[in-house]
């Protein structure tokens, strides 16, 4: 896999996420796992726009929900397949991982997180 280009100053700037170049996102787009390829309630480690995550995939609403960091406290976002157009955030897949217990994402945020 490749790598980003997280650097310290990323984490300095309190959350801030860095950009990304055309060039990165179609190597996202490329290198991603394909919508009907996914498992429904699976979990798969990928990138939230340029920050590594692990989202959980409603099958159903074709969207992921993801946990990220905002201001220090982990939240739910939900996030649309790097493929998908749309507005919003957008979540590029890899590979299907196991989750932890305490980082699991139950049925009713699945559902309901946008």
């Amino acid at each position: 896999m490749f790598n980003l280009g997280s650097t310290p100053i990323d984490i300095v700037l309190d959350d801030a996420v860095p950009d990304i170049s055309a060039t990165q996102q179609v190597r996202l787009e490329q290198q991603s796992l394909k919508p009907g390829g996914l498992i429904a309630g699976a979990y798969y480690r990928g990138y939230l726009g340029a920050t590594s995550a692990i989202g959980r995939w409603n099958g159903q609403h074709y969207r992921f929900v993801v946990w990220v960091q905002d201001k220090g406290t982990a939240k739910l976002k939900g996030a649309r397949h790097v493929l998908e157009s749309g507005i919003g955030d957008a979540f590029a897949p890899f590979e299907q991982v196991q989750v932890e217990k305490e980082k699991q994402i139950n049925d009713f945020d699945l559902a309901t997180t946008r």
